[in-house]
């Protein structure tokens, strides 16, 4: 059966990481919205114009789009998306492509504790070139869109902590790809 992982999180949660472990675990690629965004934005003047609505509309249908020609016309059976999905209706969109493609829908939900988060983000800070624009911004407003993720809206929803190093990380995600992998063939015996 098709699988599709999402992760959905604000930004520096650990979301990119944890896609790329999961992807490892699973052998399939990743899909990542912010690489899609920049390519959508590449001649844009105004670097605040990367996080508009008009942009992030764009950025999704195109990770969406992305997705079911991995899925449908690539005929691969796992793909991973790296994006934030912190709305419902976002969230939906990939409800809408795993029903369309007869694909498992997993949610992975990334959480960190606030001070390591913004750690995370004054390093990224620290290595941007070229306009300078804050990330702790762009957390907050996140912070501020972000809707509860609720059971209803996949096949299985599950959070995992990123605070913890990156070996202790590696085993939390496998033991996640392991159960769900569980659970996924226990479905298909019924």
């Amino acid at each position: 059966m098709k699988e599709i992982f999402i992760m959905c999180g604000t930004t520096g949660s650990g979301k990119s990481t944890v896609a790329k472990l999961i992807a490892n675990a699973v052998g399939t690629r990743v899909l990542v919205a912010d690489e899609i965004r920049r390519v959508i934005t590449r001649n844009s003047i105004n670097p605040k114009n990367r996080y508009s609505r008009r942009i992030t509309r764009q950025t999704y249908q195109e990770l969406i789009q992305q997705a079911e020609d991995n899925l449908l016309k690539l005929n691969n059976s796992v793909i991973v998306l790296d994006a934030t999905f912190l709305t419902t209706l976002l969230r939906g969109k990939a409800k809408e492509l795993a029903r369309r493609s007869r694909a498992r829908l997993f949610i992975i939900e990334c959480k960190v504790n606030h001070r390591k988060q913004y750690g995370r983000l004054a390093r990224r800070n620290d290595m941007l070139s070229g306009p300078r624009f804050t990330r702790n911004i762009i957390l907050r407003h996140h912070t501020r869109l972000f809707e509860r993720v609720i059971a209803c809206e996949a096949d299985e929803v599950r959070t995992i902590r990123t605070d913890y190093c990156h070996e202790i990380l590696q085993k939390n995600v496998a033991a996640l790809v392991e159960d769900l992998s569980y659970h996924t063939l226990g479905d298909s015996n019924k």
